[in-house]
Protein backbone atom coordinates (compact mmCIF):
# COMPACT_ATOMS: atom_id res chain seq x y z
CA UNK A 1 0.00 0.00 0.00
CA UNK A 2 0.65 3.29 -0.52
CA UNK A 3 0.31 6.44 1.51
CA UNK A 4 0.36 9.72 0.38
CA UNK A 5 2.20 11.69 2.97
CA UNK A 6 2.19 15.79 3.01
CA UNK A 7 5.34 17.52 4.27
CA UNK A 8 4.94 20.97 4.54
CA UNK A 9 8.33 21.49 3.37
CA UNK A 10 8.43 21.22 -0.53
CA UNK A 11 12.35 19.40 -0.22
CA UNK A 12 10.88 16.89 1.24
CA UNK A 13 8.29 15.73 -0.70
CA UNK A 14 10.64 14.73 -4.02
CA UNK A 15 12.29 12.13 -1.80
CA UNK A 16 9.38 10.42 -0.64
CA UNK A 17 8.15 10.48 -4.11
CA UNK A 18 11.61 8.72 -5.32
CA UNK A 19 11.22 6.41 -2.64
CA UNK A 20 8.16 4.92 -3.03
CA UNK A 21 9.17 4.86 -7.14
CA UNK A 22 11.70 2.78 -6.49
CA UNK A 23 9.76 0.53 -3.66
CA UNK A 24 7.40 -0.65 -7.02
CA UNK A 25 10.15 -1.19 -9.24
CA UNK A 26 12.23 -3.39 -7.01
CA UNK A 27 8.50 -5.19 -6.19
CA UNK A 28 7.87 -5.81 -10.11
CA UNK A 29 11.32 -7.17 -10.40
CA UNK A 30 11.21 -9.41 -8.24
CA UNK A 31 7.94 -10.57 -9.19
CA UNK A 32 8.89 -10.65 -12.80
CA UNK A 33 12.06 -13.12 -11.90
CA UNK A 34 9.87 -15.33 -9.97
CA UNK A 35 6.95 -15.44 -12.88
CA UNK A 36 10.19 -16.01 -15.34
CA UNK A 37 11.73 -19.00 -13.02
CA UNK A 38 8.54 -20.62 -13.04
CA UNK A 39 7.91 -20.52 -16.50
CA UNK A 40 11.10 -21.16 -17.59
CA UNK A 41 10.93 -25.09 -14.44
CA UNK A 42 7.14 -25.76 -15.77
CA UNK A 43 8.20 -25.64 -19.98
CA UNK A 44 11.98 -26.62 -19.59
CA UNK A 45 13.11 -29.85 -17.79
CA UNK A 46 10.60 -30.82 -15.19
CA UNK A 47 7.86 -32.54 -17.05
CA UNK A 48 10.78 -33.90 -19.02
CA UNK A 49 12.82 -35.59 -16.26
CA UNK A 50 9.64 -37.25 -15.32
CA UNK A 51 8.11 -38.55 -18.77
CA UNK A 52 11.77 -40.02 -19.16
CA UNK A 53 11.39 -41.81 -15.67
CA UNK A 54 8.07 -43.37 -16.94
CA UNK A 55 7.57 -45.95 -19.88
CA UNK A 56 5.46 -43.70 -22.30
CA UNK A 57 5.17 -45.04 -26.00
CA UNK A 58 4.80 -43.29 -28.42
CA UNK A 59 1.72 -43.77 -30.87
CA UNK A 60 2.38 -42.78 -34.58
CA UNK A 61 0.23 -40.88 -36.35
CA UNK A 62 -0.58 -39.67 -40.02
CA UNK A 63 -0.74 -35.92 -40.63
CA UNK A 64 -2.68 -35.09 -43.44
CA UNK A 65 -3.00 -31.49 -44.75
CA UNK A 66 -7.02 -30.72 -44.40
CA UNK A 67 -8.68 -29.83 -48.13
CA UNK A 68 -12.15 -28.66 -49.09
CA UNK A 69 -14.35 -31.08 -51.41
CA UNK A 70 -17.89 -31.99 -51.29
CA UNK A 71 -19.35 -35.09 -49.40
CA UNK A 72 -22.22 -37.15 -50.70
CA UNK A 73 -24.43 -38.71 -48.17
CA UNK A 74 -25.84 -41.97 -49.30
CA UNK A 75 -27.20 -44.33 -47.12
CA UNK A 76 -27.58 -48.35 -48.26
CA UNK A 77 -30.87 -50.46 -46.46
CA UNK A 78 -32.38 -53.70 -46.84
CA UNK A 79 -35.99 -54.12 -45.92
CA UNK A 80 -39.33 -54.54 -46.73
CA UNK A 81 -41.64 -51.60 -47.76
CA UNK A 82 -45.14 -52.35 -46.64
CA UNK A 83 -47.97 -50.13 -48.14
CA UNK A 84 -50.73 -48.13 -45.53
CA UNK A 85 -53.59 -49.58 -47.49
CA UNK A 86 -54.00 -52.62 -49.23
CA UNK A 87 -56.48 -53.33 -51.82
CA UNK A 88 -57.48 -56.99 -53.00
CA UNK A 89 -58.70 -57.09 -56.18
CA UNK A 90 -60.79 -60.35 -57.93
CA UNK A 91 -63.11 -61.01 -60.30
CA UNK A 92 -66.67 -63.12 -59.70
CA UNK A 93 -66.23 -64.72 -63.07
CA UNK A 94 -63.38 -67.32 -64.07
CA UNK A 95 -61.98 -65.96 -67.35
CA UNK A 96 -58.59 -65.84 -69.46
CA UNK A 97 -56.80 -62.49 -68.79
CA UNK A 98 -56.53 -60.74 -72.27
CA UNK A 99 -55.27 -56.61 -70.64
CA UNK A 100 -53.39 -55.64 -68.01
CA UNK A 101 -53.59 -52.02 -67.20
CA UNK A 102 -51.26 -51.52 -64.18
CA UNK A 103 -48.33 -52.70 -62.97
CA UNK A 104 -47.30 -53.37 -59.42
CA UNK A 105 -46.82 -50.00 -57.32
CA UNK A 106 -48.92 -48.46 -60.17
CA UNK A 107 -50.95 -45.40 -58.48
CA UNK A 108 -54.50 -46.30 -59.81
CA UNK A 109 -57.92 -44.49 -59.70
CA UNK A 110 -61.07 -45.35 -59.43
CA UNK A 111 -62.77 -45.93 -62.86
CA UNK A 112 -59.12 -47.07 -64.34
CA UNK A 113 -59.34 -50.29 -65.94
CA UNK A 114 -57.13 -52.80 -64.05
CA UNK A 115 -58.01 -56.31 -66.13
CA UNK A 116 -59.99 -57.44 -68.91
CA UNK A 117 -60.84 -60.74 -69.57
CA UNK A 118 -61.29 -63.03 -72.46
CA UNK A 119 -64.80 -62.34 -73.52
CA UNK A 120 -65.79 -64.91 -76.07
CA UNK A 121 -66.74 -67.76 -73.80
CA UNK A 122 -69.32 -64.71 -71.96
CA UNK A 123 -70.48 -63.61 -75.39
CA UNK A 124 -71.28 -67.13 -76.68
CA UNK A 125 -73.07 -67.81 -73.33
CA UNK A 126 -74.64 -64.85 -73.61
CA UNK A 127 -75.78 -65.53 -77.31
CA UNK A 128 -77.38 -68.93 -75.93
CA UNK A 129 -79.34 -67.08 -73.29
CA UNK A 130 -80.49 -65.04 -76.37
CA UNK A 131 -82.00 -68.20 -78.55
CA UNK A 132 -83.56 -69.22 -75.31
CA UNK A 133 -85.60 -66.48 -74.57
CA UNK A 134 -86.55 -66.21 -78.63
CA UNK A 135 -87.66 -69.71 -77.84
CA UNK A 136 -88.91 -69.52 -75.12
CA UNK A 137 -91.11 -66.38 -76.38
CA UNK A 138 -92.10 -68.46 -79.28
CA UNK A 139 -93.22 -71.22 -77.50
CA UNK A 140 -95.68 -69.03 -75.05
CA UNK A 141 -96.80 -66.80 -78.04
CA UNK A 142 -97.66 -70.96 -79.74
CA UNK A 143 -99.34 -71.82 -75.89
CA UNK A 144 -101.37 -68.74 -75.70
CA UNK A 145 -102.55 -69.52 -79.45
CA UNK A 146 -103.84 -72.83 -78.25
CA UNK A 147 -105.20 -71.16 -75.81
CA UNK A 148 -107.44 -69.26 -77.18
CA UNK A 149 -108.39 -72.02 -80.01
CA UNK A 150 -109.85 -74.23 -77.47
CA UNK A 151 -112.39 -72.84 -76.68
CA UNK A 152 -113.54 -72.15 -80.03
CA UNK A 153 -114.20 -75.68 -82.37
CA UNK A 154 -113.48 -75.11 -85.27
CA UNK A 155 -116.05 -76.77 -88.35
CA UNK A 156 -114.12 -78.64 -90.99
CA UNK A 157 -115.99 -80.68 -94.08
CA UNK A 158 -113.99 -83.81 -93.59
Amino acid sequence: MFVNAHVSRGRFSGTIKARQAATVAIILVLLGLGLFRILRHSSSGGEAVKLKDEAVEAIPVEVVEAIRMNIQNEIEVTGNIKSQDDVNVGSEVVGKVTFVGADEGDFVHAGDLLIQLDSSTLQSQLNQAKAALKAAEAQYRQLSIAKELEGKKVKTDL
